[in-house]
């Protein structure tokens, strides 16, 4: 479909003339003025005279790309308003990974996390393990070097579960997959089995050890805390067969004091 314009008719000049310099006047004041700016334009003129909604994108050098629409070649500025009103994320969504070992990556997932693909080809991995419809994204990308220790980068990702009972459980079902923890902690706020992927980015697979979020940060502003930060190891091994001997959940996620300890050779990080 082909738009018409008579542009010889001297109306039409003078409303182009001041079109281009309402934009000017636009982008100077976004020079001045950390609000951005939207500009509206509603329905071209189109052949036959019918009318035809035309929608645009205008980057004026703001700091987010605005949607602006055209009445009639008029163009209106608008302000958007700024208000100081904290607007935080509703939730955490997902995490993607490259990887040139696609497969193995992709495989370790599925078997520590219980997920499974919602989408997959020679080149890209969705994986889930819940509602969401992918947690996690793999990227097929050939020749990566592996990651170098020192680095500055993510330490790791934490999944929560339920219950110990849960977490013993996939500890477990995991090991018999061969995928078995590198570092156990009781953190004090959660009890923690840290895995290392076939890239070797670190997984956390955590219980809560307190019921409620006030307690775990009690917690952090305690002299238990400030004494030991980081958390007392334990044998996953030793921790399943108490579990499964009947000692009560309450009592196995509780930290025992252990005295003064920082970051040292036991902590992956690496």
């Amino acid at each position: 479909m082909r738009i018409e314009q008579d542009v010889g008719h001297p109306g039409d000049r003078r409303r182009r003339v001041a079109d281009v310099h309402r934009r000017a006047q636009a982008r100077e004041a976004l020079e001045h003025d950390s609000k951005p700016t939207w500009f509206e334009y509603l329905e071209l003129p189109l052949r036959n005279d019918g009318m035809f909604p035309v929608t645009w994108a205008l980057w004026s050098r703001m700091p987010l790309l605005f949607t602006t629409t055209c009445r009639f070649g008029r163009l209106t500025e608008k302000t958007m308003q700024v208000t100081g009103t904290p607007t935080p994320p509703r939730k955490f969504a997902h995490f993607v990974l490259r990887t040139s070992r696609y497969h193995e990556v992709v495989d370790f997932y599925k078997a520590l996390l219980c997920a499974h693909s919602t989408f997959s080809n020679d080149i890209l991995s969705f994986l889930t393990y819940d509602e969401e419809h992918h947690r996690i994204a793999v990227l097929n990308v050939s020749g990566l070097q592996d990651q170098q220790r020192g680095t500055a980068g993510v330490h790791h990702v934490a999944f929560t579960y339920d219950s110990l009972a849960d977490l013993i459980a996939n500890y477990e079902r995991a090991k018999l997959q061969s995928i078995e923890p590198v570092w156990c902690t009781n953190h004090g706020p959660t009890t923690s089995f840290y895995y290392r992927d076939p890239d070797g980015n670190q997984l956390e697979l955590q219980v809560e050890n307190f019921a409620t979020v006030e307690e775990s940060i009690e917690f952090f502003h305690s002299p238990e805390f400030a004494e030991n930060p980081i958390g007392v190891d334990f044998d996953p091994e030793e921790l399943a067969r108490r579990l499964r001997a009947g000692e009560p959940e309450v009592d196995l996620i509780k930290r025992p004091h252990s005295g003064p300890r920082g970051f040292d050779a036991h902590i992956k990080i690496f």
